[in-house]
């Protein structure tokens, strides 16, 4: 901490990151601090305004304004300040002299340092980078990996096969997926261990809870872990086809289609009624589910509305914070329950998934494209472009699953829940 680089400012950040003896940060309010050495202004010229994202390098740092354009400031001498592209972008990422960001169109460009090839990137379209000193790595858009610059050590050799997900679930500060081998992935907070005792094996589905998380595995067994103080972690033995695990709470659908769930009761929300289902979702005190007749039973809390559907035949619904969200046999979307952040007022359209999270929704539109609504503080309802298989709205975040089967995520990244492995 010979700068003060390791003395950060007060205040609430959503994302940060550190470089050679400096580091920077996005405060809650999207405006950037950065603090520690300062000898080629990389901290005097922070530039004003609100950011979705910031990288620091090893004496320069960049950004992404809100309005997708990218600023970078500090050391110059190999261009990695004045070569800035223009255009739009969704990502960037920092090395020692050199950065690489990835356009709106997934195509990717680098700036900078290059005597390694570093700043040479392939062609093609990219949903992740990472750059480091001398090399750099991202995913591509169909899920290998590419790698390029110094590479004596292998460090530009990566292994092959797909690093792609095909099912993701949003927790309040953490989020799991699983890869395309059926093995899961969590990140973000693990106040409880939800990252840290994520269990092996493989699985058919995952759902995150507050501060808990419980997957299906491929022999229909359930396994939970996390924060258990009401036994919401705590599943009965039998095999299941899906999980969805609330904030103290998790129902699930036994295999001959009937309902079970546990954990914290004082709505009733763990007292499920009888009959069989074809889905299930637990929100915050909540849970709705669709009949084997396509009509909808809700059940918990029900102080804003949330538990009382409306009528008619639906194909998926999604319970959130307050407030729940539902899928018409039609394709279009119905919203009830608390409103105050227009969480309930959906947009026109048909959908093919709608996912409530604690104060906002998202939905995925017929033709792949993401729709978001509420609360938006963070930035969790102001979804990427491009096209999406999956969707999982958190807290204060929200995930996805693109169509190429890579993950995206967007919002509060305080415990780094927005930023998927």
């Amino acid at each position: 901490n010979d700068y003060g680089q390791a003395a950060p400012p007060a205040g609430t950040f959503t994302q940060v990151s550190a470089g050679g003896f400096h580091t920077c940060g996005i405060k809650i309010d999207g405006s950037l601090a950065c603090w520690g050495y300062d000898f080629y202004n990389q901290v005097a010229d922070t530039p004003t305004g609100t950011f979705t994202q910031v990288g620091a390098g090893f004496y320069h740092n960049c950004g992404i304004s809100s309005d997708g354009t990218l600023a970078c400031w500090g050391y110059d001498y190999y261009g990695q300040v004045t070569n800035t592209p223009s255009g739009t972008f969704s990502q960037i990422n920092t090395g020692g002299w050199h950065a690489c960001a990835i356009q709106n169109d997934s195509t990717l460009t680098c700036w900078g340092y290059d005597a390694q090839g570093q700043a040479s990137p392939p062609s093609g379209t990219f949903s992740q980078v990472s750059a480091d000193e001398y090399h750099t790595c991202g995913i591509k858009s169909n899920g290998t990996l590419a790698c390029w610059g110094r590479d004596d050590d292998g460090q530009a050799t990566p292994p092959t096969g797909l690093f792609t997900r095909k099912q993701v679930g949003a927790g309040f500060a953490h989020t799991c997926g699983i890869r395309s081998d059926g093995k899961l992935t969590c990140w973000g907070d693990d106040e409880y261990n939800q990252v840290a005792d994520t269990p092996t094996g493989t699985f058919t589905q995952v759902s995150a809870g507050d501060y808990h998380t419980c997957g299906v595995k491929n022999d229909g067994s359930l396994a939970c872990w996390g924060w258990d103080y009401y036994h919401q972690a705590d599943p009965p033995a039998g095999t299941f086809s899906q999980v969805s695990a609330g904030i103290y709470h998790t129902c699930s659908i036994r295999s001959d289609c009937t309902l079970a769930c546990w954990g914290r009761d004082d709505y009733g929300q763990a007292t499920p009624p009888t009959g069989t289902f074809s889905q299930i979702s637990a929100g915050t005190f909540h849970n709705c589910g669709i009949r084997s007749n396509g009509s909808l039973a809700c059940w918990g809390r029900d102080a804003d509305g949330q538990a009382t559907p409306p009528s008619g035949t639906f194909s998926q619904v999604s319970a959130g914070g307050y407030h729940t969200c539902g899928i018409k046999k039609d394709g279009t979307l119905a919203c009830w329950g608390y409103n105050t952040d227009g969480q309930a007022t959906p947009p026109t359209g048909t959908f093919s998934q709608v996912s409530a999270g604690a104060h906002h929704t998202c939905g995925i539109q017929n033709d792949g494209s993401l729709a978001c609504w509420g609360y938006n503080a963070y930035g969790q309802a102001t979804p990427p472009s491009g096209t999406f298989s999956q969707i999982s709205a958190g807290g204060f975040h929200t995930c996805g699953v693109r169509s190429n089967g890579t993950f995206s995520c967007w919002g509060d990244n305080c415990y780094g829940q927005s930023f998927p492995f």
